[in-house]
């Protein structure tokens, strides 16, 4: 049923939309027949003005249909024929909101002709060429509003902070982080632009963004342009590992200098060494003001009676500003202590019998501590948190005297403890895998690096703002960083996050000159809902201990067919390509190597893998000149490797071996 009083846009083929009103309608003036050759159809992307004249010469009847346009921004370029109508694709309405929708969705041009194409609306030329200068139009938008809204964020985390009672300045804590446009391959690192963003503790909202970019179009080719449409504005010229370290500089030197009545006092980052160096005093500076001796911003000297050599000196914060307490963020501070238990399960078996369940375990048993253990929760004092981070590790190795309420073994009986035993690892028989995961616990859980997870903060809300935006509005597989593009989806993402999609749009939509449809209204309306929805079913507790098993039955399953397939020779190992059986024509006769022995012996031939032959010395019992038993290995304890007659002559691998 047609609703009369609806807005909505209505798309009928053009062919039936003529016949229809040549059928049924006729000039008001002359009263004569509505003719297809009378009606001029002139369509511009999405927008199409539809002009009629009848065909009478004496009858003064004409009409159209006009697409809406935006008055804001307007090229005011016209048709010729039609001087009234715009022939820029940014002047319609229609065409701004399509380009509004591929933002929304992380498409550009080829999204639009795709739809384009397949509605049978428009061509593709037209989006290919004109889709990025509409985009950046909007984009000007975009990074004006968006910066607004941080700043409101920012003025909102103030007033939520705590106060400095000796400066009267709010103490504000930041959730830092950095991330690339661009995918990093693990050994290039050279994204061409990226971001760095700032949430506040406390309202959990982002209070700063910084966006860099080492290339723009436009002042590559020479053209003159304004600011509001350079992509590198700033003439960033530095590497892009640079980018998080500068980012979170600039953020607190803006806060510093720009806001009277606030500071940064608490940063939580990820272990990075180079953030937390650049925020700090300069110890050139504090020697210079007398609140640093010489000897202390110097290593111990190697002669007594001599200097030491200088400390790295890279600190950028004001003498006046305060000192920033840094704190570490949980999850990479498991991430890490994962990542060194991982390099024994990896080492071979001779070194560690260290396996992938102990690394597993153990994070999992340290994740769980930081959570459950708070700065501010159930009167957690410092040394009850140290207490608990030894549980976590004495618990794996079957030791539950740190252990709180919540192990089951503290109440086992004697019976019980005897059959449960092997729940558990054991010290005594694996004492040396003992002492190595120990050690790396201690290195962990030393009393300084322990107090920078003491808190309550979590950089969980970054990586949501990542993945927020890389996701949906600009994927890493999107090239964004030539024009303010790039700048303008991040800062869409930004404010999409802090206000919701239609409180934005319905800004937005003002700001551009766009009128929004009860339709859209109740679609942005729709998506805010099942946002909040989703992300409050996915908060419940009975949920999320739900993910958490369900992930872990995952990675046990998956364990196991790795297991199955490493057993069947599906998966890589060394030497899996090399020949089976004999790995040369042996004399006849020769017990330890011939066929008839191995077939004797009740061995499978073709499991048997042929000894190992290096083509550097010609030698066997190594593969490389690498080895440390290659000859030509400059690091080799000069091995003399046996020839391979010495090899026929019935000398077995184990003799050739240094002991």
């Amino acid at each position: 049923m047609f609703d009369s009083n609806s807005d909505s846009n209505i798309i009928v083929q053009q062919s039936r939309f003529l016949k229809f009103i040549g059928d049924n309608f006729v000039c008001k003036h002359c009263s004569s027949k509505f003719r297809e050759r009378s009606i001029v159809v002139d369509r511009i992307g999405f927008a199409s003005n539809v002009f009629w004249k009848c065909t009478n010469r004496a009858c003064p009847g004409e009409a159209s249909i006009r697409a809406t346009t935006c008055q804001v921004e307007a090229s005011g370029k016209t048709r010729r024929k039609n001087p009234t109508t715009p022939s820029v694709l940014s002047d319609y309405a229609i065409n701004r909101q399509v380009v509004l929708a591929c933002q929304q969705s992380g498409g550009g041009a080829r999204m639009a002709t795709t739809f384009g194409g397949l509605l049978s609306v428009s061509r593709r030329s037209i989006w290919m060429e004109c889709f990025s200068k509409v985009e950046q139009l909007i984009g000007k938008f975009q990074i004006a509003l968006g910066k607004k809204i941080v700043a409101k964020n920012l003025r909102d985390e103030i007033a939520l902070s705590p106060m400095n009672n000796d400066l009267q300045k709010a103490k504000l804590t930041l959730l830092m982080d950095g991330g690339w446009d661009q995918r990093a391959s693990g050994k290039a690192y050279n994204s061409s632009s990226g971001r760095h963003v700032s949430v506040g503790g406390r309202t959990n909202k982002v209070c700063a963004l910084v966006y860099y970019s080492k290339r723009c179009s436009k002042c590559e080719k020479g053209k003159p342009h304004p600011t509001d449409l350079c992509a590198n504005p700033d003439k960033y010229a530095k590497s892009s590992k640079a980018m998080e370290a500068l980012g979170a500089v600039e953020t607190v030197l803006d806060i510093w200098q720009n806001c009277t009545n606030a500071y940064v006092a608490t940063i939580v980052t990820d272990e990075d060494t180079t953030t937390r160096s650049k925020l700090s005093h300069s110890m050139a500076d504090l020697v210079a003001a007398g609140r640093l001796s010489e000897a202390d911003r110097r290593y111990k000297p190697k002669v007594e009676g001599n200097l030491g050599s200088k400390k790295d000196d890279f600190g950028m914060l004001p003498l006046l500003h305060p000192e920033i307490e840094k704190q570490s963020d949980p999850g990479h501070y498991v991430k890490n202590y994962q990542g060194e238990l991982y390099v024994w399960v990896h080492a071979a078996k001779g070194k560690s019998q260290t396996c992938k369940a102990d690394a597993m375990r153990l994070s999992r048993n340290l994740s769980y501590m930081l959570k459950q253990y708070q700065r501010g929760t159930e009167k957690c004092a410092f040394e009850k948190f140290e207490t608990a981070a030894k549980a976590s590790f004495e618990h794996h190795w079957n030791n539950h005297e740190f252990c709180g309420s919540w192990c089951q073994a503290k109440h086992w009986n004697e019976m019980e403890k005897e059959k449960f035993k092997n729940e558990y690892r054991n010290k005594k028989t694996h004492q040396k895998e003992y002492e190595q995961q120990l050690e790396i616990q201690q290195k962990f859980t030393e009393p300084d690096r322990l107090r920078r997870v003491f808190h309550e903060f979590s950089t969980n809300r970054t990586e949501q703002i990542y993945s927020l935006v890389t996701n949906i509005f600009l994927p890493k597989r999107s090239y964004c960083c030539r024009t303010i593009c790039g700048r303008a989806r991040t800062y869409l993402a930004v404010s999409i996050d802090s206000l919701g999609y239609y409180k934005y749009n319905k800004l937005l939509y003002h700001e551009l000159g766009l009128e929004m449809s009860c339709i859209t209204e109740v679609f942005y309306q729709q998506q805010d809902k099942r946002r909040e929805s989703d992300q409050a079913y996915a908060n419940k507790p009975e949920r999320r201990k739900l993910r958490a098993e369900q992930r872990l039955e995952n990675i046990n399953k998956e364990w196991q067919k790795e297991v199955i397939d490493k057993k069947n020779g599906n998966t890589y190992q060394s030497a899996m390509t090399a020949p089976k059986g004999a790995a040369a024509p042996l004399p006849s006769g020769d017990a330890t190597s011939s066929e008839d022995a191995i077939e004797n012996e009740g061995v499978d031939k073709s499991a048997v893998v042929a000894p190992r032959f290096c083509n550097a010395c010609q030698n066997y019992g190594h593969q490389r000149r690498s080895s440390r038993l290659c000859p030509k290995n400059k690091k080799s304890k000069y091995y003399e490797g046996k020839t391979v007659q010495s090899y026929r002559n019935g000398n077995t691998i184990e003799k050739l071996l240094p002991m």
